[in-house]
């Protein structure tokens, strides 16, 4: 397993050191086969190969020439490189990787990436400054969800020079529906989905329902988004106060969730701590 050939430029016969940001979409399979082990879809023989095949592509991470160039980067790419090896290595039980790169997370990163102000400038640099500014702290609350399984808690982590995760999720949410107020570069219009999602765990994380009325507004738009089954309500059942208060009028995911037959059974039979 490797990256050697993502984002490949046309006439090359090699990828290069942004591409190694494509193996983020295999943190998703991760969770697939812990769930599916835990169903017993996937036996232990099977999971045991996963993981070799896995603790093979975290060696490559660790030592290969465009992986470690793409782990200098000033950009989300660091922090996305991060993650994975966090990821990796949790999957696969090589615990001082993990905690030596959360504490890098939480030393380099937090202070080179989030200013006092919770911007992430390398990103607000850029003309879709919106998404970007999301996308950034979409790999910060990965880490966080990963750290605060091995008792660390990095969502509040700041210090006289930086802002922490929380604070850059607090700085967009002041734009939340208030999107022409937005003071920095926007080529393209608004893509809100990366920003939605960001809300929607931020809610549940902090049991928020003055955020969680903030998402309300995108909730049509991005409906098909599993984010809406993961992030439904919290230990203070969110969902359920908006549908007292009336939002059931408008849209509300109740009905996607409750009424839908391919989803109903298998979160009303299946309980994972």
């Amino acid at each position: 397993p490797n990256l050697n050939y993502s984002q490949c430029p046309p006439g090359k016969n090699i990828g290069n050191k942004s591409g190694v940001i494509d193996g983020y979409q295999f943190i998703r399979i991760l969770d697939s086969i812990l769930l599916l082990n835990y169903l017993k879809i996937i036996n232990e023989h099977e999971l045991a190969k996963l993981k070799k095949w896995f603790n093979d592509l975290l060696n490559w991470l660790l030592s290969n020439k465009n992986a470690l160039k793409e782990s200098n980067t000033n950009n989300n790419h660091a922090i996305y490189y991060d993650l994975q090896i966090i990821a990796l290595s949790y999957f696969c039980k090589r615990m001082k990787i993990c905690k030596d790169t959360i504490f890098k997370v939480k030393n380099k990163r937090i202070p080179n990436h989030i200013n006092i102000n919770g911007h992430i400038p390398e990103e607000l640099k850029r003309n879709r400054s919106f998404h970007y500014q999301a996308y950034a702290v979409r790999a910060f609350l990965d880490i966080h969800d990963i750290s605060k399984r091995i008792g660390f808690n990095i969502l509040y982590f700041k210090n006289k020079s930086c802002g922490s995760i929380y604070d850059a999720l607090m700085f967009h949410l002041k734009y939340a529906n208030n999107h022409e107020y937005w003071q920095f570069e926007q080529k393209d219009p608004f893509d809100t989905e990366k920003f939605f999602q960001n809300s929607l765990r931020l809610s549940n994380l902090i049991n928020d329902l003055s955020i969680f009325n903030k998402c309300i507004p995108y909730f049509k738009k991005h409906s098909h988004l599993p984010d809406i089954l993961l992030y439904p309500n919290s230990e203070n059942n969110l969902l359920d106060i908006q549908i007292k208060q009336g939002i059931k009028e408008k849209f509300c995911p109740y009905d996607l969730i409750h009424k839908n037959k391919r989803f109903c059974k298998p979160l009303k039979e299946t309980s994972l701590d």
